[in-house]
Formats: C-alpha cells, sequence, structure tokens
C-alpha cells in the first residue's frame, strides 16, 4: 500500500464520520415538556365533527412561545379518523392552558389521541 493511500484513509474516515454525524448541522430545538389534562371530547354525529377540550400545563423550566396541540380521532382497529391542531402560544412554566377544537369525523371513533410538537414553519 502506498503512502499516498495510509495518508487519506483518516481524511476520508473524518468525512464518513461528518457525514453520519450530521456534519455539525444544529439539531432542532427538543420538544417542550407538556402534560395533557382534563381532555374530554363531544361528538355530534349529525355534523360528523368531534368537539375536542382539554388543558395542557407547561412542566418545563422555561416557557413555550408556540406548540402545536394535536387531535387524532382513532377507531376501530387503531385506525386514523380525522385529525386537525391548534396552536397555544406564550405558555408560561407551570401554566395551565385551556384548549378546543373541532376535527371532523371520518367513521366512528373509540378515542381521541392528543400530541404535541413544535411549530415546523418557525
Amino acid at each position: 500500500m502506498s503512502r499516498r493511500r495510509l495518508w487519506c484513509a483518516p481524511l476520508w474516515g473524518a468525512v464518513v464520520a461528518g457525514l453520519l454525524t450530521g456534519c455539525g448541522r444544529a439539531q432542532p430545538p427538543a420538544a417542550p415538556a407538556l402534560e395533557f389534562t382534563r381532555q374530554m371530547w363531544n361528538v355530534d354525529e349529525k355534523h360528523q365533527t368531534v368537539r375536542v377540550v382539554g388543558e395542557v400545563i407547561n412542566r418545563g423550566a422555561q416557557p413555550v412561545r408556540e406548540v402545536e396541540i394535536h387531535a387524532a380521532l382513532i377507531g376501530a382497529g387503531g385506525a386514523n379518523r380525522g385529525e386537525n391542531m391548534v396552536l397555544v402560544t406564550d405558555l408560561r412554566p407551570g401554566e395551565p392552558r385551556v384548549f378546543a377544537l373541532n376535527v371532523t369525523s371520518h367513521g366512528g371513533i373509540l378515542t381521541v389521541q392528543l400530541s404535541s410538537e413544535l411549530p415546523r414553519h418557525r
């Protein structure tokens, strides 16, 4: 093996390691520590709409500027029967916030699954 090949091996190893670890790209911010409480929903079968009402509490140490609250309607066998989201803003540590949203239902539902995520557009 030539000296040139031996010299290039560590360089290629560094390039591959950089590609696998993201080349120093900034990691997306972590999702805030939120807890959902007092969740309920009402089904309006005539209008095929589900009204979801709940409360979210910021359990983290930092304020949350914006967070999306997603509601997914889950039917038999885990089928997704509809979803929607609402934006909650300026949530201080320890602060509870009531939210409400309507979701169009596409079939019978067994439960509503809530989740949160940071807005993608910001």
